[in-house]
């Protein structure tokens, strides 16, 4: 093979080696694609709402209600304390309770919250369907504090998501923590990728990683 050949075909080899770094997206990249689509998922509900363990599950008082409730202590835990949506791009696999396929993507929407106002907020029990009610406050105890507090907006992202597994992910998963305080529209990933508290609770589940509402 002459020179000149050589060096060609290693040109050409760099320049589709740089192609496909240039399409391939990074773990950053993806985390915000899925923030700006992620209520397009599947927003869960399996009659779930306060959980005190990490993402245990019982019984929901207001059937229907989307909003869950995380009373871990959040020094032990990052999910600890908070009140948060769930949201699952691949319903079936998720409730099935099995390995999950490449592509499936867990989010839980975390909000702010503000504590309950007894002398301005009006507060209506949601089944007594009172019609003279201006203004529902969806309350929340926090058996911590045995404080009452009621979600105001939306605060991050905590994002699970399904890859091919490599020594270089979690079994296949990719973790993320995403800012979006000012909107989906100018989220700011925070951290990312093999994150090490994530890798050493989810490590213990049962299932592929995952808790929430399958233990």
């Amino acid at each position: 093979m002459s020179k000149k050949l050589t060096v060609s075909l290693l040109i050409v080899s760099c320049i589709l080696l740089l192609s496909m770094t240039i399409r391939t997206p990074t773990v950053d990249q993806e985390l915000l694609r899925i923030s700006q689509e992620y209520q397009t998922y599947t927003l869960y509900d399996a009659n779930a709402n306060w959980t005190y363990s990490f993402c245990e599950p019982m019984t929901n008082p207001f059937k229907g209600d989307t909003m869950h409730m995380s009373f871990a202590d959040p020094k032990k835990s990052p999910h600890g304390n908070l009140i948060y949506k769930l949201y699952v791009k691949d319903i079936s696999t998720y409730n099935a309770g099995i390995v999950q396929p490449e592509g499936q993507v867990l989010i839980k929407e975390v909000w702010n919250v503000r504590k309950l106002d007894y002398e301005n907020d009006t507060v209506v029990n949601k089944r007594s369907h009172n019609p003279d009610s201006t203004k529902f406050i969806p309350l929340y105890l926090n058996i911590n504090d045995r404080e009452y507090y009621t979600p105001t907006t939306r605060k991050q992202l905590f994002i699970m998501y399904k890859v091919k597994p490599s020594k270089d992910n979690d079994q296949g998963w990719w973790y993320g923590i995403v800012d979006i305080e000012k909107g989906v529209g100018e989220a700011k990933v925070l951290e990312s990728m093999k994150i090490n508290r994530c890798v050493q609770c989810h490590q213990y589940n049962k299932t592929d990683r995952i808790f929430g509402m399958l233990d």
